[in-house]
């Protein structure tokens, strides 16, 4: 599978395949930064640090061999940010997907759901 490139002050840079789950603990916290005053208003505004630390952890450099010219992500574009926060989410809805088919099979062969069984 060909990986999306990101382009942010001329290095090029692609989601990261895997985080570890500190990294995954640590994005967690930033997205619910991203939700304020409850019942899922989203921040019209995020604060810059949180989308520089969001982007720090879940993007790496193409060129894994000059990882001390990753740039300031506060520089980065924000369509570019845009398009990463979008690609991301859509990722994590793939893998959730992937992970409920995974148990859903599970219990069908285990038999504690019927093979005609949608839930």
């Amino acid at each position: 599978m060909q990986t999306k490139v990101y382009q942010i002050e001329n290095i090029k840079f692609h989601l990261k395949s895997d985080l570890t789950v500190e990294e995954s603990e640590k994005v967690q916290k930033i997205l619910n930064s991203f939700y304020s005053g409850g019942d899922n208003y989203v921040r019209e505004n995020m604060p810059a640090d949180d989308i520089k630390k969001f982007l720090s952890l879940v993007v790496e450099p193409e060129d894994q061999g000059n990882l001390d010219a990753i740039p300031d992500f506060g520089k980065a574009k924000e369509s570019v940010v845009l398009e990463i926060i979008k690609d991301f989410f859509l990722r994590r809805i793939h893998l959730t997907m992937n992970i409920t088919d995974y148990f859903r099979n599970l219990m069908k062969e285990s038999g504690l759901q019927s093979p005609d069984s949608t839930n």
